[in-house]
Protein backbone atom coordinates (compact mmCIF):
# COMPACT_ATOMS: atom_id res chain seq x y z
CA UNK A 1 0.00 0.00 0.00
CA UNK A 2 0.83 3.13 -1.10
CA UNK A 3 1.80 5.98 1.83
CA UNK A 4 -0.59 8.58 2.40
CA UNK A 5 2.39 11.25 1.25
CA UNK A 6 2.98 9.55 -2.14
CA UNK A 7 -0.53 10.31 -3.16
CA UNK A 8 -0.46 13.84 -3.08
CA UNK A 9 1.19 16.19 -5.82
CA UNK A 10 1.73 19.76 -6.60
CA UNK A 11 1.68 21.12 -10.11
CA UNK A 12 1.95 24.72 -11.41
CA UNK A 13 -1.19 25.20 -13.58
CA UNK A 14 -0.34 28.99 -14.48
CA UNK A 15 1.10 32.04 -12.67
CA UNK A 16 -0.08 31.76 -8.95
CA UNK A 17 -2.08 28.99 -9.58
CA UNK A 18 -1.33 25.44 -8.15
CA UNK A 19 -3.31 22.27 -8.23
CA UNK A 20 -2.91 19.85 -5.61
CA UNK A 21 -3.94 16.27 -6.82
CA UNK A 22 -4.95 13.67 -4.30
CA UNK A 23 -5.97 9.95 -4.87
CA UNK A 24 -8.71 8.74 -3.34
CA UNK A 25 -10.53 5.13 -2.46
CA UNK A 26 -13.28 5.64 -4.62
CA UNK A 27 -14.62 5.87 -8.37
CA UNK A 28 -13.36 8.79 -9.19
CA UNK A 29 -9.58 8.25 -8.67
CA UNK A 30 -8.66 11.59 -7.61
CA UNK A 31 -10.04 15.12 -6.53
CA UNK A 32 -7.99 18.20 -7.18
CA UNK A 33 -7.49 21.15 -5.02
CA UNK A 34 -6.80 24.61 -6.14
CA UNK A 35 -4.38 27.15 -4.82
CA UNK A 36 -4.49 30.73 -5.88
CA UNK A 37 -1.60 32.99 -4.84
CA UNK A 38 -3.53 36.25 -4.75
CA UNK A 39 -2.15 37.08 -2.47
CA UNK A 40 -3.18 36.04 0.45
CA UNK A 41 -3.18 32.93 -0.62
CA UNK A 42 -6.95 31.35 -1.19
CA UNK A 43 -7.68 27.28 -1.13
CA UNK A 44 -10.53 26.11 -3.38
CA UNK A 45 -11.48 23.08 -1.80
CA UNK A 46 -10.30 20.98 1.29
CA UNK A 47 -10.50 17.47 -0.03
CA UNK A 48 -11.59 14.35 1.91
CA UNK A 49 -11.44 13.24 5.28
CA UNK A 50 -8.25 10.55 5.26
CA UNK A 51 -5.86 9.46 7.88
CA UNK A 52 -2.85 11.83 6.77
CA UNK A 53 -4.10 13.48 4.21
CA UNK A 54 -3.93 16.83 6.37
CA UNK A 55 -0.50 16.63 6.72
CA UNK A 56 0.17 15.54 3.70
CA UNK A 57 -1.56 18.42 1.65
CA UNK A 58 0.50 21.22 3.88
CA UNK A 59 3.49 19.89 3.06
CA UNK A 60 2.18 19.73 -0.77
CA UNK A 61 1.89 23.28 -0.28
CA UNK A 62 5.19 23.90 1.13
CA UNK A 63 7.25 21.90 -1.43
CA UNK A 64 6.12 24.56 -3.94
CA UNK A 65 7.57 27.31 -1.67
CA UNK A 66 4.38 28.13 -0.46
CA UNK A 67 3.22 28.95 3.35
CA UNK A 68 0.03 27.25 4.38
CA UNK A 69 -0.49 29.52 6.80
CA UNK A 70 -1.03 32.26 4.74
CA UNK A 71 -3.89 30.47 3.90
CA UNK A 72 -6.84 33.42 4.84
CA UNK A 73 -9.83 31.78 2.88
CA UNK A 74 -10.90 28.31 1.86
CA UNK A 75 -13.64 28.17 -0.64
CA UNK A 76 -15.86 25.62 -1.55
CA UNK A 77 -16.97 24.51 -4.77
CA UNK A 78 -20.35 22.57 -3.36
CA UNK A 79 -20.76 20.73 -0.14
CA UNK A 80 -20.55 17.19 -0.54
CA UNK A 81 -17.62 15.13 1.70
CA UNK A 82 -14.89 14.46 -0.99
CA UNK A 83 -14.80 18.52 -1.33
CA UNK A 84 -15.47 19.73 2.46
CA UNK A 85 -14.05 16.64 4.19
CA UNK A 86 -10.83 19.01 5.44
CA UNK A 87 -12.67 22.16 5.78
CA UNK A 88 -12.39 22.37 9.74
CA UNK A 89 -8.66 21.39 9.45
CA UNK A 90 -8.28 24.41 7.49
CA UNK A 91 -10.57 26.66 9.72
CA UNK A 92 -8.00 25.73 12.99
CA UNK A 93 -5.03 26.73 10.76
CA UNK A 94 -6.59 30.35 10.27
CA UNK A 95 -8.72 30.05 6.86
CA UNK A 96 -12.06 31.49 7.07
CA UNK A 97 -14.65 29.32 5.20
CA UNK A 98 -16.73 30.50 2.41
CA UNK A 99 -19.93 28.77 0.58
CA UNK A 100 -22.88 28.68 -1.23
CA UNK A 101 -25.95 29.43 1.16
CA UNK A 102 -27.08 26.40 -0.64
CA UNK A 103 -25.31 24.15 0.90
CA UNK A 104 -23.90 25.19 3.92
CA UNK A 105 -26.31 22.28 5.85
CA UNK A 106 -24.04 19.66 4.12
CA UNK A 107 -21.33 21.43 5.33
CA UNK A 108 -22.65 22.03 8.89
CA UNK A 109 -23.64 18.57 8.88
CA UNK A 110 -26.55 19.31 11.42
CA UNK A 111 -28.35 16.22 12.91
CA UNK A 112 -31.46 17.98 12.35
CA UNK A 113 -30.78 17.80 8.72
CA UNK A 114 -29.42 14.45 8.67
CA UNK A 115 -32.43 13.29 10.00
CA UNK A 116 -35.43 14.94 7.74
CA UNK A 117 -32.97 14.79 4.40
CA UNK A 118 -33.04 10.67 5.24
CA UNK A 119 -36.69 11.05 5.81
CA UNK A 120 -37.53 13.39 3.13
CA UNK A 121 -35.67 10.19 0.98
CA UNK A 122 -37.55 7.70 2.35
CA UNK A 123 -40.83 9.12 1.87
CA UNK A 124 -40.10 10.13 -1.77
CA UNK A 125 -38.28 6.59 -2.84
CA UNK A 126 -41.93 4.79 -1.28
CA UNK A 127 -43.96 7.03 -3.86
CA UNK A 128 -41.62 6.10 -6.70
CA UNK A 129 -41.94 2.78 -6.54
CA UNK A 130 -38.27 1.55 -4.89
CA UNK A 131 -38.42 -1.60 -3.08
CA UNK A 132 -37.62 -0.92 0.79
CA UNK A 133 -34.30 -3.14 0.24
CA UNK A 134 -33.07 -0.70 -2.06
CA UNK A 135 -34.02 2.28 0.47
CA UNK A 136 -31.92 0.67 2.86
CA UNK A 137 -28.86 0.22 0.69
CA UNK A 138 -29.28 3.72 -0.80
CA UNK A 139 -29.16 5.11 3.18
CA UNK A 140 -25.71 3.01 3.72
CA UNK A 141 -24.35 4.85 0.66
CA UNK A 142 -25.04 7.94 1.69
CA UNK A 143 -23.97 7.24 5.42
CA UNK A 144 -20.51 6.06 4.29
CA UNK A 145 -19.85 8.87 2.32
CA UNK A 146 -20.42 11.34 5.21
CA UNK A 147 -17.62 9.87 6.81
CA UNK A 148 -15.11 11.30 4.47
CA UNK A 149 -16.22 14.75 6.17
CA UNK A 150 -15.71 16.39 9.73
CA UNK A 151 -18.55 19.37 10.27
CA UNK A 152 -17.44 22.67 9.54
CA UNK A 153 -18.77 26.07 10.42
CA UNK A 154 -19.36 28.58 7.96
CA UNK A 155 -17.89 32.45 7.75
CA UNK A 156 -19.26 33.16 4.95
CA UNK A 157 -22.08 32.53 2.85
CA UNK A 158 -22.07 33.03 -0.66
CA UNK A 159 -24.85 33.97 -3.37
CA UNK A 160 -22.83 34.17 -6.73
CA UNK A 161 -21.77 37.35 -8.30
CA UNK A 162 -18.79 38.30 -5.74
CA UNK A 163 -15.32 38.98 -7.05
CA UNK A 164 -12.63 38.70 -4.89
CA UNK A 165 -9.42 40.60 -6.14
CA UNK A 166 -5.59 40.43 -4.99
CA UNK A 167 -2.63 42.02 -6.79
CA UNK A 168 -2.06 38.80 -9.24
CA UNK A 169 -5.40 37.38 -9.49
CA UNK A 170 -9.48 38.38 -9.66
CA UNK A 171 -11.54 35.79 -8.51
CA UNK A 172 -15.47 35.65 -10.31
CA UNK A 173 -18.13 33.51 -8.56
CA UNK A 174 -20.76 31.57 -10.08
CA UNK A 175 -23.71 30.45 -9.14
CA UNK A 176 -24.28 26.48 -10.76
CA UNK A 177 -26.75 24.69 -9.21
CA UNK A 178 -27.15 21.06 -10.71
CA UNK A 179 -24.53 18.94 -9.25
CA UNK A 180 -25.19 20.40 -5.80
CA UNK A 181 -27.93 22.59 -5.02
CA UNK A 182 -25.36 25.62 -3.73
CA UNK A 183 -22.25 24.23 -6.32
CA UNK A 184 -20.02 26.93 -7.96
CA UNK A 185 -17.46 28.01 -10.60
CA UNK A 186 -14.61 30.74 -10.10
CA UNK A 187 -13.51 32.39 -13.06
CA UNK A 188 -10.20 34.05 -13.39
CA UNK A 189 -10.41 36.34 -15.68
CA UNK A 190 -6.60 37.39 -16.11
CA UNK A 191 -5.87 33.91 -16.95
CA UNK A 192 -8.80 32.84 -18.83
CA UNK A 193 -9.36 29.99 -16.76
CA UNK A 194 -12.46 28.50 -15.25
CA UNK A 195 -12.33 26.32 -11.90
CA UNK A 196 -15.52 24.04 -12.47
CA UNK A 197 -15.57 22.23 -9.48
CA UNK A 198 -17.73 19.11 -10.52
CA UNK A 199 -19.96 20.59 -12.92
CA UNK A 200 -17.77 20.17 -15.64
CA UNK A 201 -15.60 17.18 -15.91
CA UNK A 202 -13.35 15.92 -18.91
CA UNK A 203 -14.11 12.35 -18.75
CA UNK A 204 -17.50 11.79 -17.06
CA UNK A 205 -20.78 13.68 -16.40
CA UNK A 206 -21.69 14.70 -12.35
CA UNK A 207 -24.29 12.81 -10.82
CA UNK A 208 -27.90 15.37 -10.38
CA UNK A 209 -28.44 15.90 -7.23
CA UNK A 210 -31.87 14.55 -5.05
CA UNK A 211 -32.52 17.89 -3.82
CA UNK A 212 -33.39 18.29 -0.08
CA UNK A 213 -35.48 20.58 0.48
CA UNK A 214 -36.68 20.94 -3.57
CA UNK A 215 -35.54 23.97 -4.99
CA UNK A 216 -39.11 25.46 -6.02
CA UNK A 217 -40.96 22.79 -8.03
CA UNK A 218 -37.79 20.86 -9.14
CA UNK A 219 -36.46 18.04 -7.27
CA UNK A 220 -33.82 16.74 -9.39
CA UNK A 221 -30.83 19.03 -10.07
CA UNK A 222 -31.08 17.81 -13.47
CA UNK A 223 -32.77 20.70 -15.12
CA UNK A 224 -30.77 23.57 -13.24
CA UNK A 225 -27.29 21.24 -14.44
CA UNK A 226 -28.57 21.79 -17.88
CA UNK A 227 -28.67 25.71 -17.72
CA UNK A 228 -25.95 26.54 -15.69
CA UNK A 229 -24.03 24.75 -18.45
CA UNK A 230 -25.28 27.03 -20.49
CA UNK A 231 -23.79 30.12 -18.08
CA UNK A 232 -20.19 28.39 -18.04
CA UNK A 233 -20.55 28.11 -21.88
CA UNK A 234 -21.16 31.75 -22.15
CA UNK A 235 -18.00 32.55 -20.18
CA UNK A 236 -14.83 33.31 -21.80
CA UNK A 237 -12.90 29.91 -20.49
CA UNK A 238 -10.25 28.58 -22.24
CA UNK A 239 -8.91 26.24 -19.39
CA UNK A 240 -10.91 24.15 -17.24
CA UNK A 241 -9.83 23.15 -13.58
CA UNK A 242 -12.13 20.45 -12.88
CA UNK A 243 -12.58 18.87 -9.24
CA UNK A 244 -11.93 15.66 -10.66
CA UNK A 245 -9.90 14.87 -13.87
CA UNK A 246 -6.95 16.16 -15.52
CA UNK A 247 -7.06 19.93 -16.71
CA UNK A 248 -9.00 20.19 -20.25
CA UNK A 249 -8.91 22.98 -22.95
CA UNK A 250 -11.91 24.25 -24.30
CA UNK A 251 -14.47 23.79 -21.86
CA UNK A 252 -17.52 25.09 -24.23
CA UNK A 253 -16.77 21.72 -26.41
CA UNK A 254 -17.05 19.62 -23.64
CA UNK A 255 -20.51 21.61 -22.60
CA UNK A 256 -21.32 20.67 -25.95
CA UNK A 257 -20.47 16.95 -25.32
CA UNK A 258 -22.44 16.89 -22.15
CA UNK A 259 -25.75 18.81 -23.29
CA UNK A 260 -25.64 16.11 -26.66
CA UNK A 261 -25.35 13.10 -23.74
CA UNK A 262 -28.04 14.49 -21.37
CA UNK A 263 -30.37 15.16 -24.98
CA UNK A 264 -29.45 11.59 -26.15
CA UNK A 265 -30.81 10.37 -22.99
CA UNK A 266 -34.26 12.30 -22.29
CA UNK A 267 -34.67 10.61 -25.68
CA UNK A 268 -33.79 6.93 -24.56
CA UNK A 269 -36.30 7.58 -21.56
CA UNK A 270 -38.93 8.55 -23.63
CA UNK A 271 -38.78 5.69 -25.87
CA UNK A 272 -39.18 3.68 -22.99
CA UNK A 273 -42.20 5.21 -21.62
CA UNK A 274 -43.91 4.74 -25.46
CA UNK A 275 -42.72 1.37 -25.55
CA UNK A 276 -45.13 1.05 -21.91
CA UNK A 277 -42.29 1.08 -19.22
CA UNK A 278 -43.93 2.98 -16.55
CA UNK A 279 -42.15 3.23 -13.72
CA UNK A 280 -38.67 4.90 -12.24
CA UNK A 281 -37.70 1.65 -10.89
CA UNK A 282 -38.37 -0.29 -14.54
CA UNK A 283 -37.33 2.33 -16.14
CA UNK A 284 -33.35 3.17 -14.73
CA UNK A 285 -32.77 -0.90 -15.08
CA UNK A 286 -33.84 -0.98 -18.62
CA UNK A 287 -30.99 2.03 -19.10
CA UNK A 288 -28.30 0.83 -16.87
CA UNK A 289 -28.64 -2.95 -16.22
CA UNK A 290 -24.89 -3.56 -17.02
CA UNK A 291 -24.02 -0.78 -14.62
CA UNK A 292 -25.94 -1.64 -11.86
CA UNK A 293 -24.99 -5.51 -11.98
CA UNK A 294 -21.48 -4.20 -11.63
CA UNK A 295 -21.54 -1.03 -9.53
CA UNK A 296 -24.29 -2.18 -6.78
CA UNK A 297 -26.44 0.06 -4.69
CA UNK A 298 -23.94 2.91 -5.16
CA UNK A 299 -24.69 2.51 -9.52
CA UNK A 300 -28.53 1.94 -8.90
CA UNK A 301 -28.53 4.98 -6.78
CA UNK A 302 -26.52 6.92 -9.12
CA UNK A 303 -28.78 5.80 -12.11
CA UNK A 304 -32.13 6.18 -10.45
CA UNK A 305 -31.22 10.13 -9.61
CA UNK A 306 -30.32 10.53 -13.44
CA UNK A 307 -33.63 9.04 -14.72
CA UNK A 308 -35.55 10.81 -12.42
CA UNK A 309 -34.02 14.13 -13.72
CA UNK A 310 -34.42 13.55 -17.04
CA UNK A 311 -38.69 12.45 -16.57
CA UNK A 312 -38.64 16.02 -14.78
CA UNK A 313 -37.18 17.52 -17.60
CA UNK A 314 -39.30 15.52 -20.16
CA UNK A 315 -42.73 16.45 -17.85
CA UNK A 316 -41.20 20.08 -18.03
CA UNK A 317 -40.63 20.42 -22.02
CA UNK A 318 -44.39 18.95 -22.15
CA UNK A 319 -43.21 15.36 -22.96
CA UNK A 320 -45.16 13.83 -20.41
CA UNK A 321 -47.88 13.62 -18.44
CA UNK A 322 -46.03 13.74 -15.52
CA UNK A 323 -43.59 11.85 -13.14
CA UNK A 324 -45.13 8.26 -12.47
CA UNK A 325 -45.73 7.83 -8.17
CA UNK A 326 -45.08 11.81 -7.82
CA UNK A 327 -47.39 13.70 -10.32
CA UNK A 328 -49.68 10.53 -11.40
CA UNK A 329 -50.36 7.14 -11.06
CA UNK A 330 -52.07 5.43 -14.42
CA UNK A 331 -49.49 4.21 -17.32
CA UNK A 332 -47.33 6.96 -18.60
CA UNK A 333 -47.02 6.56 -22.58
CA UNK A 334 -46.03 10.55 -22.79
CA UNK A 335 -46.72 12.95 -25.34
CA UNK A 336 -45.93 13.47 -28.87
Amino acid sequence: MRKVSETVRVEKQAESIYRIRIEVPFGVESVSLYLLDFPPLVLIDAGPRMPGLFKSILNSIKSAGLDPERIEALIITHGHTDHHGLASRFKELGAKVLIHAEDVKRLNHEPRFIEEEFSYYAELFERLGIPQESVSDFNEVMERFREFALPCGCDKELEGGEVFEGRNLTARIWHCPGHSAGHIAIEIPEEKILITGDHLLPEITPNPELYYPPRGKRISGLPDYIESLELIRSLEGRVALPGHGEPFADPTDRVREVIFHHEERARRVKELMDSGACGLWEITFEMFREEIKTGGSLQAFLALKEVLGHLEILKERGKIKGIPGLDIQEPNRGID
